[in-house]
């Protein structure tokens, strides 16, 4: 374990207050980097259809 775990799994044990606050900060931290990357997939395939419908068009002029 290192030693950022260690002293957050202490303070946990230490203070419940605490515990609560960043388990549902880092839960809302983790939904919005997990809404993040589904956001950039997304566009990357949007990008990824649009250039391969261009390079179509180009190839049948």
């Amino acid at each position: 374990m290192d030693e950022l775990q260690a002293f957050i799994d202490e303070q946990k044990a230490l203070d419940p207050e605490f515990a609560e606050s960043f388990n549902e900060g880092y839960e809302a931290f983790r939904r919005g980097v997990l809404l993040r990357q589904a956001c950039e997939s997304r566009v990357n395939t949007r990008k990824d259809c649009r250039l391969k419908e261009d390079q179509k068009l180009t190839r049948r002029m």
